[in-house]
């Protein structure tokens, strides 16, 4: 299309063909501030263009994308209500594919680029910055964003919500810079230094610590590499005078120069315009914070020559760590884990402060340690259990250090799972290896699900937070965590499917509850899915809500698949009821799993010390549910689950013991109700 402004909304690039404008700006589609400027076809693209003015309405955008593979190049989308949106209403049989390549995405009041589970979007070299929403929305794993410019947006920068690939970004001054996941493999949280953001230029600046450091090695990272225009000054010098800092250079015939100092590569902290002198003085400055001195010349048009270091004075800058996370061990110790990607640290310093699980705020960090350099790993012992600790890392250099890591933190706890969440697991475990047994015969078995205490301890977190909300159900909590980052909260890693369901508390609940889930597809596919190989359970109860027909208790299942992931031989059990009167029966129950189909040879149930037989009831001898009923008398007794088989042995728990109270007044088990609670699945 030839230069000009064309003042157009509902713009449909059809199939097969590619739209090509001037250059962004010299063509302009503007959408006159009513509904969608431009709707992708399949296999159509779009480059060349600055597309603007669309609707303010939730689902208005620069380009509406709803199926097919779409590409969008050379292009800058602004001052639309979202730059993209890729959306369709059926995500399971919408097959959205869409390339932003080279693009710059600003200034428009929602999301920068936005998508449902549907859309994978591939994101390279985007200037994205300065949207009303989030910078990028990803719900699709198959997603992969490299090489971005993602800053100074309102919301999230980077809102990662289904574990999809992220690497060499900068992702800096947003509101928030990572939802969903954190930093990739080569993020930056550094400023990138446009020329003039203010005023719409995003040209890096000559000093910009994304020069160089993309994918592959020595490609720019954003929409706009840096071309060098003129020469810099041939020398550039550092001295000290009267205190102050003198730094001076050789003359080019330049308008101007710009001078960069700060403590060293990478890490520049102030940029200077200099007219009609070839000297600049600092003050105030210890000889720390002028590790890095640079200067560089430019044009009539603010066009940067490369810089020139000063002489002798260039300290390489350690970078900083990346992708911190933070595990919690069931005794109380949480464990550490970074990044290096430096090459010049001495160290890395280690920072704790205590927060709350529920909040985002914490008290001032604290150095609390030094570990040696190429450390990736610290394994922390809190003063208390219980609480919620932050942590930050960042590495030491010889007169500097880098940029914080990004924070991270988790609970010190000795957990362990309730009756009802054990329970409640060893249902889930026997449908998958027995799906007749609850309705579903067509169904073939499939492998039991590994406890996971990190996923136990987020489930039960956000039941916790719907009983404390006064049951605002829903699968993101009261500060808008939604299933994967309450896990990632949690210190667990990867996408997490969730079923929520409000009940009671005792075994019928459990088993109601439980069937409630099978008898709903999205549940039972969340149950059943043979990708899954870990869960957790969360089970909350307040007796003194509401009412007698008032809901006392959330459910909550978490289940997600992890490469590496081992399923023990003894994945769950539990005794029911959990406590009761004397001389009643109470059923032992276990799952047992062996991947090479070898079924066990001794099935026992250890109670006080004596071993029972226990005996297959459902699934198959190498998957499937084992059972022993008995009478206890009153008083505590402890059990444990051993098995045998060719080979070798397993023991549940692995070590210590269960353990019942019988004579104690058993709970209130709800038995009869005449509907079923609302329940609720996500995938997130």
């Amino acid at each position: 299309m030839s230069p000009g402004t064309y003042r157009e909304n509902n713009v449909t690039v059809r199939s097969q063909v590619t739209l090509v404008g001037s250059g962004w700006a010299n063509t302009i589609i503007d959408g006159g501030g009513s509904g969608v400027v431009v709707y992708g076809q399949p296999n159509s693209e779009i480059r060349g263009f600055t597309i603007r003015g669309s609707g303010s309405g939730t689902f208005d955008a620069g380009v509406w994308v709803s199926e097919g593979t779409v590409r969008i190049s050379d292009s800058r989308l602004t001052g639309n209500a979202a730059g993209v949106w890729a959306w369709c209403f059926d995500a399971a049989t919408c097959n959205i594919r869409v390339t932003l390549e080279n693009n710059i995405v600003d200034h428009n009041t929602s999301n920068g680029v936005n998508s449902n589970e549907a859309a994978v979007f591939t994101l390279r070299h985007n200037t994205i910055a300065h949207n009303g929403g989030c910078g990028v929305i990803l719900n699709n794993p198959a997603s992969l964003a490299e090489n971005n410019l993602i800053t100074n947006n309102a919301s999230s920068g980077l809102a990662n919500n289904a574990a999809a690939t992220v690497r060499y970004n900068a992702v800096w001054g947003n509101g928030r810079d990572y939802s969903g996941g954190g930093p990739g493999p080569g993020d930056l949280p550094v400023n990138p230094l446009y020329r003039d953001a203010a005023n719409g230029d995003y040209h890096l600046k000559a000093a910009s610590p994304v020069i160089g450091y993309g994918t592959p090695a020595g490609s720019d990272m954003g929409a706009l590499p840096f071309t060098p225009v003129g020469v810099p000054p041939t020398s550039v010098n550092l001295s000290q005078l009267s205190g102050a800092w003198q730094i001076s250079w050789a003359a080019t015939g330049a308008p101007g120069y710009y001078v960069y100092y700060g403590p060293c590569t990478r890490q520049t902290t102030t940029v200077v315009h200099v007219q009609g002198a070839t000297s600049y003085r600092v003050s105030g400055v210890s000889a720390e914070d002028m590790g890095y001195v640079a200067v560089s010349a430019h044009d009539a048009n603010m066009q940067e020559s490369a810089v020139r270091l000063a002489d002798g004075v260039r300290a390489p800058c350690p970078t900083a760590p990346l992708n911190l996370e933070v595990g919690a061990f069931p005794n109380g110790r949480l464990r550490l884990q970074w990044q290096d990607t430096s090459s010049f640290e001495t160290g890395f310093v280690i920072e704790r402060a205590v927060g709350y699980l529920s909040s985002t705020t914490h008290a001032d960090f604290t150095a609390i340690a030094t570990v040696p350099a190429n450390t990736t790993v610290f394994t922390d012992t809190p003063p208390t259990f219980g609480d919620t600790y932050w942590y930050r890392v960042r590495a030491a250099g010889i007169n500097s250090s880098s940029p914080y890591s990004n924070e991270s933190f988790n609970a010190s706890f000795a957990w362990a799972p309730n009756p009802d969440e054990q329970y409640l697991l060893v249902l889930v475990n026997e449908a998958r290896a027995a799906p007749g047994a609850f309705g579903y015969p067509t169904i073939a078995p499939m492998p039991p699900l590994a406890y996971s205490p990190l996923l136990n301890y987020a489930a039960h977190a956000h039941s916790q937070a719907i009983l404390n909300s006064g049951f605002l159900f829903g699968h993101c909590d009261p500060i808008g965590r939604c299933p994967t980052e309450l896990a990632h909260a949690v210190g667990y890693t990867g996408g997490v499917a969730e079923n929520l369901i409000q009940g009671m508390t005792g075994p019928e609940w459990v088993r109601s509850s439980h069937q409630a889930f099978m008898d709903s597809e999205g549940h039972r596919n969340n149950i059943l899915a043979r990708d899954f190989n870990e869960a957790g359970m969360g089970h909350t109860y307040d007796p003194s809500r509401g009412g007698a027909s008032y809901w006392k208790g959330q459910y909550t299942e978490m289940f997600s698949g992890r490469p590496g992931v081992v399923i023990p031989n003894l994945p769950s059990g539990v005794v029911i009821p959990y406590t009761g009167v004397p001389d009643t029966q109470f059923t032992f129950i276990v799952n047992y799993y062996d991947a090479n189909g070898r079924p066990p040879g001794q099935p026992y149930v250890y109670i006080d010390g004596f071993p029972r037989v226990m005996n297959l009831s459902t699934g198959a001898a190498a998957n499937g549910t084992y059972r022993y009923t008995t009478t206890l008398p009153a008083g505590h007794h402890e059990y444990y689950f051993s098995f045998t088989f060719s080979g070798g042995s397993a023991r549940l728990p692995v070590a210590g013991t269960y353990a019942v109270d019988v004579g104690v007044a058993p709970p209130r088990t709800y038995t009869s109700f005449v509907r079923l609670p609302i329940i609720l699945n996500d995938f997130n």
